[in-house]
């Protein structure tokens, strides 16, 4: 996608299936190569509007898609915590570490 201000707000203003901690930039003519580099920049949704001066929108909520099995284990989980909760520690089942 090319870097313009259209795209780097537009591409903070769409909502995903996970929250958006910030944008990754490249040059262009660079090759990755780990570790610190002047060729490449990482900036937060709050250092984009600070650094480039661009008005960012308010982050729209990750779209969490619904799965009622994972749903149901996961109270089925929390019960068992909470059950777990009244359990005095003398009496709980530790198991070996052999």
């Amino acid at each position: 996608m090319p870097c313009t201000a259209e795209n780097v707000v537009e591409s903070l203003a769409t909502q995903y299936p996970f929250e958006v901690a910030g944008l990754l930039f490249f040059h262009r003519a660079a090759f990755y190569t780990p570790g610190v580099t002047p060729l490449a920049l990482w900036l937060t949704p709050e250092l984009v509007e600070e650094r480039l001066g661009l008005a960012i929108p308010p982050l729209p909520p990750p779209i969490r898609p619904v799965v009622p099995e994972a749903d149901a284990e996961m109270r089925a989980a929390v019960e068992g915590a909470e059950a777990m909760d009244d359990v005095p520690f003398d009496d709980a089942v530790v198991a070996d570490k052999d």
